[in-house]
Protein backbone atom coordinates (compact mmCIF):
# COMPACT_ATOMS: atom_id res chain seq x y z
CA UNK A 1 0.00 0.00 0.00
CA UNK A 2 1.42 3.37 -0.99
CA UNK A 3 1.65 6.06 1.63
CA UNK A 4 0.40 9.31 0.04
CA UNK A 5 2.09 11.42 2.71
CA UNK A 6 5.55 10.02 1.99
CA UNK A 7 8.32 12.38 0.92
CA UNK A 8 9.56 10.11 -1.90
CA UNK A 9 7.27 8.43 -4.40
CA UNK A 10 7.43 4.95 -5.91
CA UNK A 11 9.85 4.84 -8.86
CA UNK A 12 11.88 7.80 -7.59
CA UNK A 13 15.68 7.60 -7.62
CA UNK A 14 17.14 8.38 -4.20
CA UNK A 15 20.36 7.84 -2.28
CA UNK A 16 20.91 6.29 1.13
CA UNK A 17 22.93 8.58 3.36
CA UNK A 18 25.08 5.57 4.33
CA UNK A 19 25.95 4.69 0.69
CA UNK A 20 25.56 8.02 -1.10
CA UNK A 21 27.39 6.85 -4.25
CA UNK A 22 24.84 4.14 -5.06
CA UNK A 23 21.47 5.28 -6.50
CA UNK A 24 18.37 3.42 -5.34
CA UNK A 25 14.89 3.11 -6.83
CA UNK A 26 11.91 3.10 -4.49
CA UNK A 27 9.76 0.01 -5.05
CA UNK A 28 7.10 0.58 -2.39
CA UNK A 29 6.34 2.58 0.71
CA UNK A 30 4.50 1.27 3.76
CA UNK A 31 4.07 2.94 7.14
CA UNK A 32 7.04 5.27 6.64
CA UNK A 33 9.31 2.45 5.48
CA UNK A 34 10.84 2.58 2.01
CA UNK A 35 11.61 -0.62 0.14
CA UNK A 36 14.26 0.00 -2.50
CA UNK A 37 16.51 -1.76 -4.99
CA UNK A 38 19.84 -0.78 -6.47
CA UNK A 39 19.25 1.28 -9.62
CA UNK A 40 21.72 -0.80 -11.63
CA UNK A 41 19.98 -4.09 -10.69
CA UNK A 42 23.32 -5.58 -9.64
CA UNK A 43 21.64 -7.07 -6.56
CA UNK A 44 18.06 -8.34 -6.41
CA UNK A 45 17.86 -7.90 -2.64
CA UNK A 46 15.33 -5.35 -1.39
CA UNK A 47 16.87 -2.69 0.83
CA UNK A 48 14.78 -1.17 3.59
CA UNK A 49 15.16 2.41 4.83
CA UNK A 50 13.30 4.97 6.89
CA UNK A 51 12.65 8.36 5.29
CA UNK A 52 15.40 10.09 7.31
CA UNK A 53 17.99 7.67 5.93
CA UNK A 54 17.32 8.71 2.33
CA UNK A 55 18.05 11.81 0.31
CA UNK A 56 17.07 13.07 -3.12
CA UNK A 57 19.56 13.90 -5.87
CA UNK A 58 19.13 17.60 -5.04
CA UNK A 59 19.83 16.98 -1.35
CA UNK A 60 22.93 15.04 -2.35
CA UNK A 61 24.12 17.91 -4.56
CA UNK A 62 23.52 20.38 -1.73
CA UNK A 63 25.82 18.35 0.53
CA UNK A 64 28.65 18.42 -1.99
Amino acid sequence: MADNSSKYKIGTAVFARSIADEPLIILRVANGTYYCKLADNSDKTELVYFEGELMSLQEKKDLA
